[in-house]
């Protein structure tokens, strides 16, 4: 569903990136873009429909389909190229791999954000590009005749462990080392 914004905004971009040639003037059209249809499609249509979960999904559906069939008829089916930015070409080496500088640009950027009130806990990333998020245990009881879901135990760390010395073979292993919860493994 969302896919098809993502989509209609890379098109839009790529349309100002053939005609100016700018890069980043591309990539703030293509966010103005679909900031402005979300902003069109909320006053025009889901406003209406507020409390109605259904057709607002049914509605968002709609015209995520209407976008990728325009997306179709504008820009065609193939696959299309763009020249990177001269700031983002290049490569750099670890070991024998090689990596393209835009991918370390867009690390390095990421790594600064951290998202402090999001649904499931803080997320960021640590020095090895890892995720870190809250994992919750949740215990499901009964009471008053409804289910309820409350979290027992929460733990802070990427389940993932990468460190200089490479990938961890078993993360459940330094899991339980670096558990901040007590009474758990390893407190």
């Amino acid at each position: 569903m969302y896919g098809s914004y993502y989509l209609l905004g890379g098109y839009v971009g790529l349309t100002v990136i053939w005609q100016s040639g700018h890069f980043l003037l591309a990539i703030l059209a293509g966010a103005v873009a679909i900031a402005l249809l979300g902003v069109v499609e909320w006053g025009v249509f889901l406003r209406r429909l507020g409390g109605q979960e259904l057709g607002q999904v049914l509605t968002t559906m709609g015209i995520a389909l209407i976008f990728q069939s325009l997306g179709l008829v504008i820009w065609g089916g193939g696959p299309h190229t763009i020249r990177i930015s001269a700031a983002l070409s290049g490569s750099y080496q670890i070991g024998t791999l090689f990596f393209p500088i835009y991918r370390k640009a867009f690390l390095t950027a990421l790594r600064k954000v951290e998202i402090p009130d999001a649904p499931r806990g803080p997320i960021k990333l640590d020095a090895y590009d890892n995720p870190i998020q809250n994992l919750y245990v949740r215990k499901v009881e009964k009471k008053n005749g409804e289910l309820r879901s409350r979290p027992t135990r929460w733990y802070s760390r990427s389940i993932w462990v990468a460190s200089d010395a490479g990938l961890a073979r078993h993360p459940h292993l330094l899991w339980r080392q670096r558990c901040p919860a007590r009474g758990l493994p390893g407190t």
